[in-house]
């Protein structure tokens, strides 16, 4: 048979209040960032976060936030949170005692906001930049221009995600577009693949990375080719490269004016230049030529003759009934004394705008005058000085001597202004 008795209440009161240790403490708190960084690593904390939440780990989430953003909110409280990170960094203080802690509190965030600071994280990995550079380059990291492949690598790496939910993703960056493989690639350049420019015209949409050789500009593009295809590059700045100059593209593409064009936040990459450059032979083509043009519409390389007529800032090229006006886009130059004047006009077809009216357009190489037939009349034995024929002021001066007495001579020499460049040729005919 056990007994007990309470000895030393009956005999000395008081006593066991004076035996047990006591730990009473008053002490004032301004959390700083290394607190928010502990109370969001306590053990505790993270088994009560898991508790909120643990399909969805939502309040796991929001709990590594507060050590990035070090204020509580109205998903990770200090009335639930701070109780742990107390009794951890006081734990032998006893009842009785009091704290007074200043903490920031976000109250009433934005939604998005919110949602940033639940957000999960998704950390980009080899086989995700693989994704982005294709098999044969081994870069580990993002780009410029790469940062739009984003999504998709969100949507082939989060399963079953739900709507409202936020990623954050956290990669590797460059400034700097690799030209060659990179860390465990050896010491070899690694040549990269590019999408020949006749598959890129061939479809309306997607992000490619293609080489070719600038062989036209305008005020706002570029025109490349690669053998296969010639494609229009929009960049809606004055163009830094010239014609010979071999570039890399990468970037988005958009079907606009009936042919397929890079998107202007490509990116567009020099790579060298090349020692010549030389324009092909132009396509003559007519009215008839140009209503064929219209229906199927391709990139290249033309001469065509018309009137050069201006309204505001476009300059268009007046064809037979008017219903189809070549219009020359965004050109560098044109001689304004040209306008309302017959010219000859070379350079490339790149797609058709307009509905009623149809303005297929060119980017211009040259804008001449168009020449007109000159007639010698014949002279009887003796020695004249023909007037001097001028027409279009100062492009084009002709003087002719003729002298058909003996021996039979005609010198001709004149002045143009052709390709905005002037020249001279004297040249004699006997």
């Amino acid at each position: 048979m056990l007994g007990a008795c309470d000895y030393n209440e009956d005999n000395f009161p008081g006593y066991d209040e004076l035996a047990t240790i006591t730990n009473v403490q008053s002490d004032t708190l301004d959390l700083t960032a290394a607190d928010y960084k502990k109370i969001a690593g306590l053990k505790a904390n993270e088994e009560l976060a898991l508790s909120k939440d643990p399909e969805g780990e939502t309040y796991v989430t929001a709990l590594k936030q507060l050590e990035k953003d070090c204020f509580f909110t109205e998903i990770i409280t200090p009335q639930e949170f701070l109780p742990a990170y107390l009794e951890d960094v006081y734990p032998y203080v006893t009842d009785n005692s009091k704290f007074i802690i200043n903490y920031r509190m976000a109250e009433s965030l934005p939604e998005y906001l919110t949602a940033i600071a639940a957000a999960k994280e998704f950390d980009l990995g080899s086989d995700n930049y693989k994704t982005v550079w294709g098999e044969n380059r081994v870069v580990k990291y993002l780009t410029p221009s790469t940062l739009k492949e984003i999504p998709t690598l969100l949507k082939e790496g989060v399963k079953s995600p739900k709507e409202g939910d936020v990623m954050q993703v956290n990669y590797a960056y460059s400034e700097t577009e690799p030209s060659t493989g990179g860390d465990d690639g050896g010491d070899e350049p690694v040549e990269p693949t590019y999408t020949p420019l006749s598959e890129v015209m061939a479809q309306k949409s997607g992000n490619y990375t293609s080489k070719g050789e600038v062989v036209g500009a305008s005020a706002t593009s570029l025109l490349i080719s690669d053998g296969t295809g010639i494609i229009r590059i929009l960049r809606n700045t004055l163009p830094t490269f010239a014609v010979g100059d071999v570039v890399e593209v990468s970037g988005e593409i958009e079907f606009k004016q009936e042919l397929t064009r890079f998107r202007s936040a490509s990116v567009v990459r020099f790579l060298e230049r090349k020692s010549s450059f030389a324009y092909p032979t132009p396509k003559t083509i007519d009215a008839a030529g140009f209503a064929d043009y219209v229906k199927a519409p391709k990139v290249e390389y033309v001469s065509y003759e018309g009137k050069l007529t201006m309204s505001g800032t476009n300059y268009n090229i007046v064809i037979g009934d008017e219903t189809i006006q070549p219009g020359l886009t965004n050109t560098l130059y044109v001689n304004p004394d040209l306008i309302d004047k017959d010219v000859v006009v070379t350079g490339y077809l790149t797609g058709v705008s307009g509905s009623s009216t149809k303005y297929p357009n060119t980017f211009v190489t040259s804008v001449v005058a168009k020449e007109l037939p000159i007639l010698l009349l014949p002279q009887v034995c003796f020695s004249i000085l023909m007037p001097v024929i001028t027409r279009q002021k100062e492009l084009f001066r002709l003087s002719i001597l003729v002298d058909l007495c003996f021996p039979t001579v005609v010198e001709v020499s004149w002045y143009t202004k052709m390709n905005f460049l002037p020249r001279r040729w004297d040249k004699s005919f006997a």
